[in-house]
Formats: C-alpha cells, structure tokens, sequence
C-alpha cells in the first residue's frame, strides 16, 4: 500500500536525518523536518529527501497535482513511497514546505505585544520564486508584498527609516540582486529603481554576486550590471561634489575666528572623505565627532 511502513518487509527504518540504505536510494537523506512517518510522497531536492502528503500538496498547487498524477508503477520508491525529483535547492523547498505543511509555529493571530513575523530576504525569494513556479498564488502574492515593502516605497523619509522587524535589509550581502531577478519574473517594474541603486552601491563587490544560504550564486545580466558600473561613477562624482559644497572652505560672515575656518573645513572634508560613505548618495550620514577637530594640527 502507497506510503506503507518498511516494517512489514522486516527492514528497519533507520532514524529522521539519516541516510537510507538501498542501490538506488542510498545517496539520499531524510529532512530532518519534513520527513512524515506516515506521509505518501516523497519530494527530492539535490540529496534530501521530504516525506509529506500527496494530497495536501496537490490541493495547494495545480502543478504539484499533475506533477504526482504522472508518477507511474516505475518510479523509484523510496521507503515504500513513490519520489519526484524538484530542481531547486532543499533550503528554498523548505521555506515552502514551512508555509504549505506548517509544523511549527502556528499563528492564528499575533498580539501587539508580540513580535510580528520576521523574514530573511531568502525566504521571501525562495517563497516568490517556488510559489510562481508552482502557481500557489497566495502565497506568491504575500512574499511580493513583503518585499515590495521596501523595494517599492515612494517615500524618502519611509525609506530611509525602514523599519527592519518584517524583514531584514543588507545591502553589504548583494541581496538586491534577488530584488531584480524578482522584479523581472513578476513584472513588477517599480521595484527596479531601489534594486538597481541597492546593486549600484556594492561596487566592485557586486561581480561576486549573491551567495545564497546553499552555495549558490545569482548575477545580475550583462545589461543590468553594465547599467549599475555606470551608475557606481555616476554616484561617486554627485557624492564628491556634495561633499566639496558642504566643506567649501570659505569663512562665514559672523565667524568667531574666520583665519581658521578654510584650514578646519580642510580637516573636516578630509575626515568626511573617510567615513567610507562610497556612493550611498541617497543616504543620510550624521559624524559627532566635530568637536575634535580643533585637536588636530595646527589647532591645538
């Protein structure tokens, strides 16, 4: 019967986050938690191996539905359960498992005084990208929204207070790379402006890509990495030319010792030079450390 214990042959089951033995099985490994005793499909993703219900996830997806409907007599068993082989990484099928098969952390409502959900950037591409390959619209939708959350505000002040507790923004990761690919695959063209300055910013950084949780990396295409080397000149002229404005060395009218003034705003502009501010042009920056700058040669 499909999804029947090992038990009856007389075979042990060996325990969750092992690997099975067998000739065409014994590379794979149970998921420690999507691996269901009593479950009926078997979901394979690069080695491990995710034991859930077929009926459940048929369901939720048109494409998971054909996907099982097309296993025959002579597909590889595995456990007794029949196994379907997905391209994607076990870390991306398990964030969506997490929303399709909940086992932990179940939420029927949240208090105000608790902690709203908190999402990496990689759950929420793994989420918009496995839920559009699998037509799970909802879900689909819900991952965009959170991203766009960030990616497509029109405010300055909003997006410069971003507020990180729905999820976390790192642009030192590269991330805004998935911000792009996401744009592109949903058509969703408003988000590309904070994207491609997110992609901008990283410099030479951004020819490494972004790492993602299993190893892999995503690039940006030739065109949109031509477009943000441009953008990275382009932002660090505007960005010395701010700075040259704001430190012009020119005394002000009502200053207590003008003779010092071009010498200390030398000083300053030197020391803005090193704040490492790059080219994050659109950013606000804030030093308080102005007090000491009389300290330096030849104000002491």
């Amino acid at each position: 019967m499909l999804g029947s214990s090992s038990s009856n042959t007389g075979t042990t089951t060996p325990p969750v986050g092992t690997k099975s033995p067998g000739s065409s099985t014994s590379d794979l490994t149970r998921d420690p938690e999507f691996w269901l005793e009593d479950g009926n499909i078997v979901l394979v993703a690069r080695n491990i191996a995710f034991r859930i219900y077929r009926g459940l996830i048929s369901k939720q997806s048109q494409i998971f539905y054909d996907m099982f409907a097309s296993s025959s007599a002579g597909t590889m068993l595995f456990d007794n359960c029949p196994t379907v082989h997905l391209s994607y990484s076990p870390e991306d099928l398990r964030y969506l498992l997490r929303v399709l098969v909940p086992v932990h952390c179940r939420r029927v409502y949240t208090p105000p005084s608790e902690d709203a959900p908190s999402y990496t950037f990689n759950q929420l591409f793994a989420l918009t990208t496995l839920a559009h390959k699998y037509r799970i619209t909802d879900i689909q939708e819900q991952a965009l929204c959170c991203i766009q959350s960030y990616y497509s505000i029109v405010s300055f002040d909003r997006w410069e207070q971003w507020d990180d507790s729905l999820f976390q923004v790192d642009l030192s990761l590269n991330e805004a790379i998935g911000a792009v690919k996401v744009s592109y695959l949903l058509d969703v063209p408003c988000m590309l402006p904070l994207a491609l300055y997110g992609c901008a910013v990283a410099g030479g950084k951004l020819l490494n890509g972004w790492i993602r949780e299993d190893g892999s990396v995503e690039h940006l295409d030739q065109i949109d990495l031509k477009r943000c080397i441009n953008a990275y000149g382009s932002f660090s002229r505007t960005t010395m030319n701010m700075l040259d404005c704001v430190f012009a060395p020119v005394p002000i009218s009502n200053c207590a010792a003008p003779a010092n003034c071009p010498s200390l705003m030398t000083v300053m502009h030197r020391w803005a030079m090193e704040l490492d501010l790059a080219v994050r042009i659109l950013h606000s920056w804030q030093f308080t450390g102005w007090g000491s700058v009389t300290d330096v040669e030849p104000f002491q």
